[in-house]
């Protein structure tokens, strides 16, 4: 096994682009020196300051270099940038076909994370995707990790993995939760949200960038985002989120989760989950309706059988390997 791998991760984070890609290539890169501890990782994107507060918060390095565009004209720079690197691990949405057709077949072998099968990957050296239902897919990459068993999560999830699966399946539901986006996206939905989950006796929190001014939210708690996520999901019985990797962290962490998906892809892909018993589908944010919102979510955290049935489904259709079998895959490439 190859020890000294210098990976490169092209990725952005902030308030326009959210937090998700970004949290998982940390979570990658963290599981990748704890399997290979002599791994070099490096973070070269555009980043806000919560985003560089996440990088430093676990000690790792960027590349203090102008960040060229995902589109033709930044391939000879990156090109350029990747004769330092032995592996360059694109996660963007702004990732043009062109740029990854100039990055193919260079000294710097190309490994990518993706989510919506829109650019033609073949060629390259690896490909990720760990949405539900892409077990089947063909990139014609050279190594693929396809599937929820290549989720990669932060370490500490593990722990709050075995915590919640060795509870009782049928507890009842006292804390919410609600992370729609760690991007300005979400923040139009929160109120509607929150004034569903005006349930007596229930304990409701929300995290966002901001606290919000409206008086709709003031019986709700405000949680400034945190590097230490793991600690604001150990306090939650059930998340609602946006769709995105928060889903399939709660699913890893045995967390019950409803999703109500801030765009089609993640519509999309939360069927996909819902299908798997992992979520509980509350549709498009953009025809969300209140009482609608408030009923599905109502009846869901009152039935013990349908809370039950998805804690199984966690337990017996994902494991917690997924991070380790990432890094492994990885650090040999």
């Amino acid at each position: 096994m190859k020890n000294a791998q210098r990976i490169l991760f092209r990725c952005d984070g902030g308030q326009t682009q959210g937090l998700g890609h970004l949290s998982r290539c940390i979570s990658l890169a963290r599981s990748l020196s704890m399997e290979t501890p002599h791994t070099q990782v490096t973070f070269w994107g555009h980043y806000d300051t919560l985003a560089t507060q996440l990088l430093t918060q676990y000690g790792l390095a960027t590349l203090a270099l102008p960040v060229p565009p995902m589109d033709a004209s930044g391939i000879a720079r990156t090109r350029e940038v990747c004769t330092s690197f032995d592996v360059l691990m694109l996660d963007s949405y702004d990732t043009q076909q062109s740029y990854i057709d100039g990055l193919k077949h260079s000294t710097c072998r190309l490994a990518l994370i993706d989510d919506d099968q829109r650019r033609d990957l073949s060629g390259a050296d690896m490909v990720i995707c760990f949405r539900v239902g892409s077990e089947n897919l063909d990139y014609g990459a050279r190594h693929q990790l396809l599937g929820p068993t290549y989720l990669p999560v932060k370490p500490e999830l593990y722990a709050l993995r075995n915590h919640n699966l060795a509870l009782e399946e049928n507890r009842p539901i006292e804390q919410i939760l609600v992370f729609l986006s760690g991007g300005s996206i979400g923040t139009k939905h929160l109120q509607s949200v929150l004034q569903a989950l005006d349930f007596p006796g229930m304990q409701v929190s929300y995290l966002a960038p901001s606290e919000l001014p409206f008086m709709a939210s003031s019986r709700a708690k405000y949680i400034p985002f945190t590097p230490a996520i793991e600690s604001v999901y150990a306090q939650s019985d059930f998340v609602i989120s946006g769709g995105g990797l928060t889903k399939y962290e709660c699913a890893y962490a045995g967390i019950t989760n409803a999703c109500l998906s801030l765009t089609d892809l993640q519509d999309q892909d939360t069927r996909e989950m819902a299908a798997q018993g992992f979520t509980l589908d509350l549709g498009p944010a953009d025809s969300a309706e209140l009482s609608r919102l408030r009923r599905q979510i109502h009846e869901f955290i009152s039935d013990p059988r349908a809370l039950s049935a998805q804690r199984r489904a966690f337990a017996s259709k994902l494991d917690a390997e997924g991070p380790r079998r990432v890094a492994q895959a990885l650090s040999i490439l």
